[in-house]
């Protein structure tokens, strides 16, 4: 997997920037492909649904929290 770093340095004579812009003619655009696969992202059950909401259980007492969301 694959990623995209995107820097940005202020071009000499721009001015301090409070807010930033994506102008071309204020900054100086450098993008580097980075490798993502070492980040020890998983996927687990629970990514499948939402919590169910507190007051969903007590106004229904025969649900059951989703899967992962248990306390």
């Amino acid at each position: 997997m694959k990623g995209i770093r995107v820097t940005a340095t202020l071009k000499s004579g721009a001015g301090v920037q409070y807010k930033y812009t994506a102008d071309p003619d204020i900054w100086n655009m450098h993008y580097k492909v980075i490798d993502l696969n070492n980040e020890g992202r998983q996927f687990v059950d629970k990514c499948y649904f939402l919590p169910i909401m507190r007051d969903e259980k007590n106004s229904n007492p025969n649900l059951i929290q989703n899967p992962g969301y248990e306390n």
